[in-house]
């Protein structure tokens, strides 16, 4: 018997994180936002073919051109900014006071590329995924600008008592403009403004909201665009209020509450694989059903 659960750890996790990258390209979370990729083709480099003199004039060689992709926006103030190429780590910086972040990635190889960017704050709090692809030519110098990243957000408290007040944090670009969205049995928009050093809060009367599980997501609005949604939070609103540990965040897919993404939760999303009705919890897209992109998603906050 455990010899088949090992199986299955390995093989369930394998399958997953394959899935992350295969439908990667899929889940193109940039669209709603505008940003603008700028490419400037680069000159060759000078050399001389077999047989040329160095007064011959000789031909171009693209070796010593390599492709460099700089991304350029905003979040929150001293966030740690990660870029993730086809899901690898490639590199991270912090912002500057007034949010603003400039990476370049110096040496890119060619192709089709997804590059992902992730805003993390001081207790480890992380945005959601913000998706680019990119097709990386030759002799190339791709400019991205114009990223808003995606806020970071948390709820005080797991579970509710009908009546009670329900809060909401997070963090966004200094004086940005947010919204709030409370999906379940009732649903509520609600809009608010972060400071100047990107925090934002709302208390919202639970009173007029029916009992049931509700998800909150935040985004920013830029113009007349708005960014990706946050990461999803879930809370119960019944009988009773449970706060959160102070400094922690839900873990999309840590569906038994125990601060870890791993085989447990895995058998329990798996068991609505396909199925209708499934509790809204396992759905960690949103868009209505538990497929294959919900197991992407779990296998990138895998930590078995």
């Amino acid at each position: 018997m455990i010899t088949t659960v090992s199986k299955l750890y390995s093989v369930g996790l394998a399958i997953m994180l394959a899935v992350f990258l295969l439908v990667a390209g899929e889940r193109v979370q940039g669209a709603e936002t505008t940003i603008t990729v700028t490419a400037v083709v680069l000159p060759g480099t000078q050399s001389n073919s077999p047989g040329q003199t160095s007064g011959g004039g000789g031909a171009f060689s693209e070796l010593n051109t390599p492709t460099s992709v700089s991304f350029a926006g905003t979040s929150f103030p001293g966030a740690r900014i990660t870029i993730l190429t086809d899901g690898v780590l490639t590199t991270s910086a912090t912002t500057t006071a007034q949010g603003a972040f400039t990476i370049v990635l110096p040496a890119v190889t060619i192709g089709n590329h997804v590059f992902t960017i992730n805003s993390i704050d001081t207790n480890g709090f992380r945005s959601s995924n913000f998706l680019i692809p990119l097709l990386v030519a030759e002799r190339t110098t791709l400019t991205v600008s114009g990223i808003v990243a995606t806020p970071v957000m948390w709820a005080d408290q797991s579970a509710v008592k009908q009546g009670d007040n329900l809060i909401v944090s997070g963090l966004s670009s200094p004086g940005a403009r947010v919204t709030i969205r409370l999906k379940g049995p009732s649903s509520a928009l609600i809009t608010t403004r972060s400071n100047n050093v990107g925090l934002f809060r709302v208390v919202i009367n639970t009173k007029p909201f029916l009992r049931g599980t509700y998800t909150l997501e935040a985004s920013v609005i830029v113009g007349d665009k708005e960014t990706p949604a946050s990461r999803p939070e879930t809370v119960l609103l019944g009988d009773t209020t449970t706060f959160n540990p102070a400094g922690t965040q839900t873990l999309l897919g840590d569906f038994n509450a125990d601060q870890r993404v791993n085989l447990v939760d895995f058998s329990m999303i798996a068991f609505w694989y396909a199925k209708p009705g499934a509790p809204a919890q396992f759905d960690l897209n949103n868009d209505g059903q538990i497929d294959l992109k919900d197991f992407s998603i779990m296998a990138f906050y895998w930590t078995g």
